[in-house]
């Protein structure tokens, strides 16, 4: 269903947040007042309650919000692999400017993210930087299949994980040249609007896609004191505080000791303190008006959550719980418009004024509404659909409990996460299949199956897998299809039509 908005072409600000987990936004009904801001950014627009992310960190989830494709479907997903196309390529060929701010790793021109941008920044070069080291780098980045066999031997090697973490720090810092392992929220939307601002005042008329992923709430914690306060965080004192800044190994004793209550303050905080540097961001663009952001779609979301030992791990693991995949989607569309508003739903008080969608929507999707949204033509090679019929019909879509399910990915070695398979047969696959009202889980390496009933244990502590043994096979039988479906998809069409596609968008003259 196409979108009825205005021919113009829309700008596009799309801002994800790693770590993010759903239920720790206030606008859920959180006990904490984590997110006051983005509260009001949601009135604004359509708030979608159930999204659920692809995989359960950064590099499986993300290559399928850039290029609409699963994980393990069409040569794995990190690097990501040449023959998927991305969301940058598609909207540069339609004759977008396309900016990318952020100082992430595990999204760097490393692993190939710089693709269809025409402008990047992943602060893993500077202007100072010698001609040899880029080109050394250039080399070292064209070996896919090295680079995921060196990033595998690191997170294999068994020293403690303060130790594994000073050693990433100091990868990027000394060897690569970054001040900081990533940058603070701050620095990044600063730079953002100043390039919208900069934009704007320029006499090209291209529409732009600017994407910022900002690091804020992801591990290490490090919170002002001040909004620590504004969460009221208990059982931390400021000299705890002070040492943590110094020491961030600190944050695995915690988690050694099972520290949780310390280290949800600490993440809550984290999240206050992203709350206040995009309630700043947003003020100087006078979002309220709109404009700065005239014409410009909004959309905010993350990649994934957080555990906090809900399933006896901390961080992100090769965990396919909802804590890790159920993740706040924001869209705010321009012309905003007007749904009433359904008085039959029982939502706390302070759900009245947003315009909630309540339907399973999987992160695959993402990139074809937006496509949609903006009056774009579909992609081919994008495997999701548009969700825009969520947003803009007076018809209510009920989720089929068993077909309407969305599959979360990971390749792991004893529930760490791992980038690729390659060559190590002791690399394993975890997947998942969740409908709104079941979950299911498989494991090649423990060769254990999980069910749970998110409807009566949406915490899913109760495995089912014995009660409902047709409902098992059911789902066992969709998982394997869906790992099949890798094998059907003509990866030479595919690259041909990326070449056609490229070519595009080499061509300067406006049609």
């Amino acid at each position: 269903m196409r979108s009825k908005l205005k021919t113009v072409k829309k700008n596009l600000l799309l801002i994800t947040i790693d770590a993010l987990r759903l239920d720790h936004l206030s606008i859920t009904g959180y006990k904490k007042k984590t997110t006051p801001f983005i509260d009001k950014v949601a009135k604004k627009g359509y708030f979608f309650t159930n999204t659920i992310v692809n995989g359960p960190c950064t590099p499986p989830s993300f290559s399928s919000i850039f290029t609409s494709t699963y994980p393990f479907h069409q040569d794995g997903y990190l690097p990501l692999p040449y023959n998927k196309t991305t969301l940058a390529e598609v909207m540069r060929a339609n004759g977008y400017k396309t900016v990318a701010i952020h100082s992430t790793p595990l999204l760097s021109r490393f692993y190939g993210y710089d693709r269809g941008f025409d402008i990047f920044y992943d602060g893993m070069f500077s202007k100072d930087d010698s001609t040899l080291k880029k080109s050394l780098f250039s080399s070292f980045l064209t070996k896919g299949d090295f680079l995921n066999d060196f990033m595998n031997w690191i997170q294999s090697i068994k020293i403690p994980k303060k130790f594994l973490y000073y050693f990433q720090v100091a990868f990027y810092t000394k060897i690569v040249g970054r001040k900081k392992y990533y940058e603070k929220a701050k620095k990044l939307l600063t730079m953002a609007y100043k390039w919208i601002k900069k934009y704007k005042q320029k006499a090209e008329k291209k529409p732009f896609f600017l994407w910022v992923h900002l690091m804020e709430p992801h591990d290490p914690y490090f919170p002002y004191n001040r909004y620590l306060r504004k969460i009221k965080a208990k059982r931390l004192s400021y000299t705890e505080i002070e040492y943590i800044r110094d020491h961030p190994e600190y944050m695995h004793i915690l988690r050694e000791y099972n520290k949780r209550q310390k280290l949800l303050n600490l993440y809550d905080a984290e999240i206050r303190y992203l709350n206040a540097m995009m309630r700043k961001f947003f003020r100087k663009l006078k979002y309220k008006k709109r404009e700065t952001l005239k014409n410009t779609l909004v959309i905010i979301t993350a990649d994934h959550g957080e555990e906090f030992n809900e399933h006896g791990m901390y961080g992100h693991n090769a965990q396919l719980y909802d804590e890790l995949l159920k993740v706040p989607l924001i869209i705010v569309p321009e012309p905003l418009k007007k749904v009433k508003k359904d008085k039959t739903r029982k939502f706390p008080k302070n759900y009245s004024k947003i315009n909630f969608r309540t339907n399973l929507i999987n992160m695959l999707d993402l990139a074809p509404t937006i496509l949609d949204l903006l009056g774009l033509p579909p992609e081919s090679s994008f495997n999701g659909k548009s969700f825009t019929h969520l947003i803009f019909s007076d018809e209510k879509y009920i989720d089929d409990p068993i077909e309407d399910g969305v599959f979360s990915e990971s390749y792991h070695k004893n529930k760490i996460t791992r980038f690729a398979k390659n060559s190590d047969p002791r690399i394993m696959r975890i997947i998942s299949y969740r409908t709104k009202k079941w979950k299911y889980i498989i494991d090649e390496e423990s060769k254990l199956e999980e069910l749970y009933d998110l409807e009566k244990d949406p915490k899913e502590k109760v495995n089912l897998n014995k009660k409902f043994p047709k409902l098992i096979r059911k789902f066992r039988k969709k998982v394997i299809n869906h790992i099949k479906e890798s094998d059907e998809i003509n990866l030479v069409d595919i690259s041909e039509k990326k070449k056609i596609l490229n070519a595009i968008a080499e061509i300067k003259i406006d049609i």
